[in-house]
């Protein structure tokens, strides 16, 4: 299943996040920042995305 990648910016625009990756074909990322809080969604558009390497790449 491949997500539509307007809607879901659609989705994430409503809740004050900006969108920070447009360029690549399989992720979003999202960011939010209200004062010192700050937030970062990645979300994949399609569920065949491998996310193991994306999650090994940003551990903490």
């Amino acid at each position: 299943m491949t997500l539509n990648p307007d809607l879901i910016d659609e989705i994430y625009l409503a809740y004050n996040y900006e969108v920070k990756s447009k360029n690549h074909k399989s992720i979003r990322v999202y960011v939010q920042r209200f004062g010192i809080y700050s937030a970062a969604e990645i979300v994949p558009l399609n569920d065949k995305y491998n996310v193991s390497k994306l999650q090994k790449s940003i551990r903490i």
